[in-house]
């Protein structure tokens, strides 16, 4: 909770809220197969445009492709990938961080983001 109101306060997160029919509409349909947040974000992404990050594999996944054109839907390589791409991240940086996630048991299928470029 700590690490979010620290993103909060540091304008990287900013809250949103459910607005109008349509999105609670499909928020609640959604809470028939998927856990409220991610009901929750993919309803926003759907009605909002946004793009949505998602290495779920199951249902959530599922109902991004149906809601969400492919191009929104992104996996945390293609998001690191984004950052190399947009000056924010150095493939070093990105290749740490995945050496990170491996200790945590997340394997991405590259050996170095170096190879996506």
């Amino acid at each position: 909770m700590r690490r979010l109101k620290h993103g909060i306060d540091r304008g990287l997160v900013r809250r949103v809220v459910l607005q109008g029919t349509e999105e609670i509409a499909v928020y609640q349909s959604l809470l028939e197969i998927i856990e409220p947040g991610e009901a929750a974000c993919l309803s926003l992404a759907h009605h909002r445009g946004w793009l949505i990050a998602c290495d779920e594999k199951r249902a959530f996944r599922r109902e991004a492709k149906r809601l969400l054109s492919e191009d929104r839907l992104l996996t945390t390589a293609s998001a690191l990938l984004l950052a190399i791409r947009d000056g924010k991240l150095t493939v070093e940086e990105a290749d740490r961080l995945k050496t990170k996630l491996e200790e945590h048991r997340f394997r991405m299928k590259i050996a170095s983001f170096r190879d996506l470029l």
